[in-house]
């Protein structure tokens, strides 16, 4: 009977899967690097920031991440702080507060399919180590059969006069055939994942951009909010650095 090559196909999967997240990263740099070399929106420039915090949930751009953590230990309530044209201010006005809270509405409509993705993407990983798992119980159960094979061809290299390998029992026959079966199915079960993952990745994409577009918009508007406030006094000057 002719050995199965149990390692090839495996690795060629794994190949496939290597490629398939190294494309996906060098997407995510690039956009990466768009957004580093483009205003967020025609609204702020890249020395602006602000921070949003309203019924406990605080939203925030341009602000340090150091800055931030020390100030989400200092500060509680709802404000709105921010650093517009090298100066800092602060909203406490409940009207202004709400008005900007309710420009990230759309971001929020999106979690529970945020949420459905996550538990999406949890599941996919979960059969896939299912079936990695099954994948080498099913490669160490022919590797033994392998094995004795590559015994018996180095026995017979190192002694010609040897006697012939012994022949597979017709219950061994049976046993070995039967793991390259359910080898066999396993693969067609893991392409099947592998189309369902590549599914998956481009709904992620589509609520990744979606995600994105509802952002920018809600931010020029909030900058629009925010000169307003300047200008109506709304906004009271404040420390230079969030927090103090």
């Amino acid at each position: 009977m002719t050995r199965i090559p149990v390692r090839s196909t495996r690795l060629r999967m794994r190949v496939v899967r290597v490629a398939a997240a190294a494309a996906a990263i060098s997407a995510c740099l690039a956009a990466a690097a768009a957004a580093q070399t483009a205003p967020s929106n025609a609204h702020a420039s890249h020395h602006d920031g602000y921070v949003l915090s309203t019924e406990g949930r605080w939203i925030s751009s341009g602000v340090d991440f150091d800055e931030l953590s020390r100030a989400r230990g200092r500060r509680s309530g709802d404000f709105l702080w921010f650093h517009r044209s090298g100066k800092s201010y602060l909203v406490e006005d409940p009207a202004t507060l709400d008005r900007a809270a309710k420009l990230f509405d759309p971001l929020r409509a999106l979690e529970p399919e945020q949420d459905a993705l996550r538990d999406k993407e949890r599941a996919l990983d979960d059969r896939e180590n299912a079936f990695d798992a099954e994948e080498e119980r099913i490669e160490a159960a022919m590797e033994r059969w392998e094995g004795e094979d590559e015994s018996d061809s180095d026995d017979e290299s190192e002694d010609v006069d040897s006697r012939p390998p012994a022949q597979l029992s017709a219950d061994e026959e049976r046993e070995r055939d039967e793991l390259a079966r359910q080898l066999d199915e396993l693969h067609a079960r893991q392409r099947e994942l592998h189309t369902e993952q590549r599914a998956y990745d481009r709904e992620e994409r589509e609520l990744d951009a979606r995600e994105e577009r509802i952002e920018r918009d809600a931010e020029s508007k909030l900058w629009q909010l925010l000169d307003e406030t300047v200008s109506n006094g709304t906004a009271k000057p404040a420390p230079g650095r969030l927090g103090e």
